[in-house]
């Protein structure tokens, strides 16, 4: 059943080591999603 909504999902990893996340990165992808007309939905944390 669809609910007329389109999801796509994005994974960002800065580094295979820590968990050490460049924010300037992240925001310069939000920004560009957020230009193409997405919206962030719910972000979370894999583990594993």
């Amino acid at each position: 059943m669809s609910n007329g909504h389109t999801y796509e999902v994005v994974s960002f990893r800065e580094s295979l080591i820590g968990d050490a996340l460049d924010s300037d990165k992240l925001e310069k992808v939000l920004n560009k999603h957020a230009e193409d007309g997405w919206g962030l939905r719910t972000p979370n944390k894999v583990t594993g």
